[in-house]
């Protein structure tokens, strides 16, 4: 018996597997490269040139200005509450989020502040509900 040669012919189909292993490669490299950029970014908040102005759009704006550790001023439509804590402001936000829910806190700091004492303040104004936080800058000229 003679065996007979059987000529393969050639598939164009294509090959899955190594398809979804390149895939399945590319998605995690964009998963992961982003939250690499997002968590390594520098800050400098005290110099702006541009400036948002949000203030017109707000029914009531507080603004936290952060004197040193633990010491705090509190602005609530230009009346002055001078030289309070932590507890002060959380409790004083509180009631004026009862009374009107739609606030704008801005925080206001020196460069030489902190930065532990800004996270403080942006941690209170996030327990306690304030979905609306900027930072005040001095725009350059």
């Amino acid at each position: 018996m003679k065996k007979q040669r059987t000529k393969r012919a050639i598939k164009s189909d294509i090959n899955i597997i190594p398809f979804l292993d390149i895939l399945l490669v590319l998605l995690i490299i964009f998963i992961i490269i982003p939250s690499k950029l997002i968590q390594s970014f520098e800050v400098n908040l005290p110099n702006s040139e541009v400036a948002t102005n949000i203030i017109n759009n707000e029914k009531l704006i507080m603004t936290i200005e952060i004197l040193g550790m633990g010491l705090y001023n509190l602005i609530i439509n230009n009346k002055h509450i001078k030289q309070i804590c932590l507890n002060q402001i959380s409790s004083e936000i509180s009631h004026q989020i009862y009374i009107t829910p739609n606030i704008t806190c801005l925080i206001a700091a020196s460069k030489a502040v902190a930065y532990d004492e800004i996270i403080k303040v942006l941690s209170l104004l996030s327990n306690i509900g304030v979905h609306s936080i900027g930072m005040i800058t001095n725009p350059t000229t």
